[in-house]
């Protein structure tokens, strides 16, 4: 090292540079909030407690799943209402992100049993429904092929043909109840809703795999037309020209979504490309992970079991046409101002909010009122002495609960799955910055030459200096005051590298 070099290196130490800010080069993650399990009354709160630990799982992974599971029953029986105005579906779309072994299959598993088992009580007569289906299609036929002997006679004798018998008119087959589907192209999900108005859950181990099946990636868009439909609760109609099919008609979908995603994942799948509105429709479960516990007993799955049954056997409104008509419920009179003055700071937050955190804000009066109606749902299924019909509106109550639960849980839980794409884009260039200072480390930088580099795509000097600014106050980098050349001019637009941003790194 020349005594020039060493100079310079002492006057940069001493400058008394300050401790920098390492957060910059942390993909911008937000630290896991603790979930508020209050919100959903003391029995589901033990019994997800008791249930994550049976799995050595975080409890936000079941959670997450009895929360879907909830939609998906509750389903097109019930939308929630702030205001005549506004019929909001009750559809939750569930990531629970996390590594290979962070406990999201098992904890995922053992819910999704729960379902499973709740769908094979449903079909427990449909092997007495398909024999007696058997034995009326073959009366149906035998009466129709009688019917068309008269009529061939009445033909050959000038007669005025008989009309066809009522009876001669095939039934329709037996519907195999379903609430789940775990694999299914949009066409299959569409076939199977048709048949389950009510609404299906969707699973997937692997939430990537749906996500790149996605319009985005192929399928000319119509897949994510039909999940955006899905989301929204609106009626779908899939055209179908093979064979001259009939169209595929589901009054109203309602597809709840759930499943897991690695990181990598996570970013690759769901936040990468353009902002689409994907990514803020997802509720997103991702703790830090826990220490496995040897278990004490076994989770009991009656408790859920009987307030999933209650749920599910609350019947689903028809119109004169058969169509699913969902019953509007309520916010409880003292609980709409309180909504809509959260609302009004929604609108403040999203001022000085920007890409991915700004599409979830606009999204979350909506989440807020879904989570509403599933705690009000929840909360009165496994009370012992509640009416047996479900309540006529939603409680202030579950209306704070959703309101806490978005503030302290899903808020932040966002913010930690978006990472940088949740911050400001001088922010975000800031990040590219930091993370090529700290990997080429530099003692000094330029800011043209950096512009050169395309550095996260930072192509104009006013983004640049932005972002330099930034790197500025968070302690990385401070200004030479040199100018170009021996006379009065520019700036050399040089900035001195904090030599303390290794040493921070290594403690």
């Amino acid at each position: 090292m020349n005594t020039n070099h060493i100079m310079d290196l002492a006057q940069t130490y001493q400058k008394q540079w300050p401790k920098p800010d390492m957060a910059l080069i942390s993909g911008g993650r937000e630290k896991a909030p603790e979930i508020p399990l209050a919100v959903f009354g003391d029995v589901w709160s033990s019994w997800m407690k008791v249930a994550a630990n049976g799995r050595s799982a975080p409890v936000d992974y079941i959670v997450g799943g009895v929360m879907a599971v909830v939609s998906a029953l509750v389903g097109n029986v019930a939308t929630v209402s702030p205001w005549p105005d506004w019929n909001q579906s009750t559809t939750l779309w569930v990531a629970c992100v996390g590594n290979p072994s962070a406990g999201k299959t098992p904890a995922l598993d053992f819910v999704l049993s729960l379902l499973r088992t709740l769908e094979s009580e449903q079909a427990k007569d449909l092997k007495q429904q398909r024999q007696d289906y058997a034995q009326k299609l073959e009366t149906a036929r035998a009466i129709k092929d009688k019917w068309r002997l008269e009529v061939k006679t009445a033909t050959q004798e000038n007669k005025p043909a008989p009309p066809m018998p009522d009876e001669a008119v095939e039934p329709e087959p037996p519907t195999e109840p379903r609430l789940l589907v775990v694999d299914a192209t949009v066409e299959s999900l569409a076939k199977i809703h048709s048949r389950n108005l009510r609404g299906l859950l969707l699973f997937r181990d692997e939430l990537s795999g749906l996500i790149e099946g996605f319009g985005r990636y192929g399928s000319q868009g119509a897949d994510r037309a039909f999940y955006n439909e899905a989301y929204n609760g609106n009626r779908y109609v899939m055209d179908r020209v093979k064979n001259d099919e009939n169209p595929i008609r589901i009054p109203r979908l309602s597809l709840s979504i759930a499943g897991g995603i690695q990181p990598d994942k996570l970013k690759s799948a769901i936040l990468g490309g353009d902002d689409d509105g994907l990514s803020a429709r997802f509720l997103y479960f991702w703790p830090d992970p826990v220490t496995p516990t040897r278990p004490r007993g076994k989770t009991d799955k009656t408790i859920a079991l009987e307030a999933l049954r209650r749920i599910l056997n609350i019947p689903m409104p028809l119109n004169e046409f058969g169509e699913p008509t969902p019953k509007g419920y309520p916010l409880a009179s003292e609980a709409v101002d309180c909504f809509h003055d959260y609302r009004l700071e929604l609108a403040r937050e999203e001022e000085g909010a920007s890409g991915l955190y700004l599409s979830f804000l606009g999204k979350l009066p909506g989440v807020v009122l879904k989570l509403a109606l599933i705690i009000e749902f929840m909360r009165w299924a496994v009370e012992p002495f509640s009416s047996p019909e479900p309540p006529g509106q939603i409680s202030k109550e579950s209306v704070y609960g959703a309101l806490g639960l978005a503030d302290a849980y899903f808020k932040p839980m966002a913010k930690r799955a978006f990472g940088e794409a949740a911050l400001p884009r001088h922010e975000r260039d800031a990040a590219a910055l930091a993370r090529f200072i700290f990997k080429a480390r530099p003692e000094t930088v330029n800011a043209r030459k950096l512009q050169q580099k395309r550095l996260g795509g930072i192509n104009k000097a006013e983004r640049m200096y932005a972002a330099l600014n930034e790197l500025e106050e968070a302690g990385w980098i401070d200004p030479v005051p040199s100018r170009e050349g021996e006379t009065a001019g520019r700036k050399k637009a040089d900035y001195d590298v904090n030599p303390r941003i290794w040493e921070t790194s290594d403690e």
